[in-house]
Order: C-alpha cells, then structure tokens, then sequence
C-alpha cells in the first residue's frame, strides 16, 4: 500500500509519501513495514535548491526496527529541469534514533547518530499518461545503527484522473549491518517489495 502528495510553485516545492506492507499466511504475519517521509524546498535559482527540512519514519519488524525517525536538512540541485525529465540530486546531515524490537543480552535496545544522507529522484514522461520515477536514498550512520542503508524504488505512474494517478512500484531496502535480536539471529540485509497505491497532486 502506498500513497504520496506534492506540490510545487516557482518559489518552493512541498513532498510527501507513505508505503506499507503488512501480510499474514495462514495466520503468521510475514510482513511489518512502514515508510513515511517528507521534504520541503526552496528554490534560490532554477536549479539551486535549499532542502531545509527533511523528515523520515521507518519501521520494520523483521529487520528488528521498533522504530526509527530521521531529520535533517541539505541543499539540492536540478542536473536536468525540463518540461519531460526532471533529475535531482540532494546531499545532507541528519540525526538519526533507532528503537529495536528486541537485542542481545548487554546491548542498548536504542540508539542514536548523526548522519550524512544523500537522494537522488529521476523522473521522466514516458507518454501523456505515463510517468517513470526512480529514486534512491542513501545514509551513513554509526555501526549500531546499521553502518549504512539504502533505500531504492521503480514506479510507473499512470494518469487516472487530472490530478490523481496509480503508482505501480518496486522497492529495494538494505541495512548493510543489522542488529541482532534477542535470540542473536541477525535479520536479512536486503528486502524487496512490490507496492501498488495512489499519488496525487496539486
């Protein structure tokens, strides 16, 4: 599941998004996860941009996430900035705290560090109807909170209405290192999700 909003002026531009996943087979939950972020711009010139808040929630059981928020704040830089393509790239700090579910024996169940985060978003028309949009977000952080992460999505977006469209989209996560859970069995570093929601823009 997933949903997204934006909106943007000359002046400014205000982003943001939610996908989720929850699944059970016959009863046992096989999937928990929550991503929820938001930014907002504003533009010095045409292509130049201040990225004076950043905010980002992130919650996944399997990878012993309890919780985890981020905020920051960077700058930002349109590589292309047409009518068709769009392609943005935007460096930044933030601070970051984790809750895990549960940990080893000796160890803080929460933690916290500075971060360097980067972002990039492609985004171009297709056809009238269709848009393709790749974003990518990547962030430094201490090794109790995972070393690194990436965060990866695909999607198409297909115009259903003037302003609301479906978003066909796949999403690649990885921890590089996960903490461990109480039992000292060490989640997966990579997940993969597929997400069909609804964007909408004003």
């Amino acid at each position: 599941m997933g949903a997204d909003a934006k909106r943007r002026t000359a002046l400014s531009r205000f982003y943001i998004d939610y996908r989720g996943i929850y699944s059970t087979t016959y009863g046992v939950v096989t999937g928990n996860s929550q991503r929820a972020g938001s930014y907002y711009d504003i533009f010095s010139t045409r292509r130049f941009f201040w990225r004076p808040v950043i905010v980002e929630y992130f919650r996944d059981t399997f990878a012993n996430i309890e919780h985890r928020g981020t905020i920051g704040a960077g700058l930002g830089y349109h590589i292309i900035d047409t009518p068709k393509t769009e392609w943005l790239v935007s460096p930044g700090i933030a601070y970051q705290g984790t809750r895990y579910v549960s940990v080893e024996p000796g160890e803080d169940d929460t933690v916290s560090t500075p971060a360097f985060i980067f972002s990039t978003e492609y985004d171009t028309d297709i056809t009238k109807q269709i848009d393709f949009i790749l974003k990518y977000n990547f962030s430094v952080v201490n090794e109790k909170s995972g070393t690194y992460s990436h965060n990866a999505s695909a999607a198409f977006e297909i115009e259903l209405t003037g302003m609301l469209d479906l978003d066909l989209s796949l999403v690649w996560d990885r921890i590089q290192d996960p903490q461990a859970n109480s039992d000292g069995d060490v989640p997966e570093q990579d997940d993969l999700y597929f997400f069909c929601g609804l964007s909408f823009d004003m």
